[in-house]
Order: C-alpha cells, then structure tokens, then sequence
C-alpha cells in the first residue's frame, strides 16, 4: 500500500509547490495590470496601508489557487504513474523449467 501511495504523495506535493512558485510570479503581474480594480485616481486618494493589505490577500488567496490546482494536477498524475507502475509489475516470472529436448533415434 505504501508503495503505491509514495509516488501519488510525491507528485502531489511537487506540483503543489510548483503552482505556489507559478502564482507567486505570476500573481503580481496580474495585480499590477488589474490596479486592483481601482482606477489611477483612485489609487492615489487610498491609503497605502489599505493598498498593501489588498495586494497582500489577492497574492496569497493567488497562491492558494495555484496550490489547489497543482495539488489535483499531480493527484492525477500520481495515480496514472503509480497505477502503470503497479500495472507493469505484475508480469508472470520466466519459468525455470528445461524446453523440452528432441527426442534421439
């Protein structure tokens, strides 16, 4: 069971950390070009700590996507890997009986 469940829990946790890695640099560059749904003026009549706070939730909650979709991307992958593997292994062994000898006249 342990041997089918490693590969599954390894591509799991890789691709949950590769979406985190693709929405942390991806994440700001949406912010930047969406301005946070506030047009330029009134970007510059907010507060800044209010600006930072909203830029902060959208990269984490960003973040979270990335990881819930890396996460299921490698479930899936986990499992087509670890069910070809487990497939592959089933194979019957060579037999070791002798092949059978013409007979002498």
């Amino acid at each position: 069971m342990t041997a089918f469940l490693r590969p599954i829990l390894i591509f799991v946790l890789v691709f949950m950390l590769l979406g985190i890695f693709v929405a942390s640099y991806f994440g700001p560059l949406w912010l930047e070009t969406s301005l946070c749904g506030f047009t330029q003026d009134m970007l510059t009549d907010r507060p800044c700590k209010q600006t930072v706070i909203d830029a902060t939730s959208a990269l984490i909650r960003y973040q979270l996507y990335g990881m819930g979709v890396g996460a299921s991307s490698g479930l899936i992958l986990g499992v087509i890997f670890a069910m070809r593997g487990r497939g592959s292994k089933k194979s019957e062994p060579p037999s070791l009986e002798a092949p059978p000898t013409a007979p002498t006249v």
